[in-house]
């Protein structure tokens, strides 16, 4: 069984080869799935976390809500992929709507 660490890399660098993906946009996507596999434990085996495990990432990160709904899309985009895949049985990203970001005043 893959760990969340493994499948991760797997998925970055098959998206990657396939041309889905640009450098800089595998390099976010790898920065926010390493800091999720650090908070749930990166020898953590995929098919167990849940979507407790990622509210719970996403409570802890100190950024701003834009910044969390980016690192979110990442985590979502891997767990909806390796869903329709048939890697994980379901997606615990699937029920977590994104973070309420503050209107900006219009510009002048």
């Amino acid at each position: 069984m893959d760990t969340i660490t493994t499948a991760a890399e797997r998925w970055l660098a098959s998206r990657y080869a396939r041309g889905e993906i640009a450098a800089r946009t595998r390099s976010n996507y790898a920065e926010h799935l390493t800091r999720f596999a650090g908070h749930v434990g990166p020898h953590r085996p995929l098919a167990s976390i849940t979507t407790t495990d990622v509210e719970a990432w996403l409570a802890s990160l100190d950024v701003a809500p834009s910044t969390r709904n980016t690192m979110a899309a990442s985590v979502r985009a891997m767990f909806g992929d390796l869903l329709a895949r048939g890697v994980v049985p379901l997606d615990p990203t699937a029920p977590i709507r994104q973070a309420k970001v503050p209107k900006r005043p219009p510009r002048r």
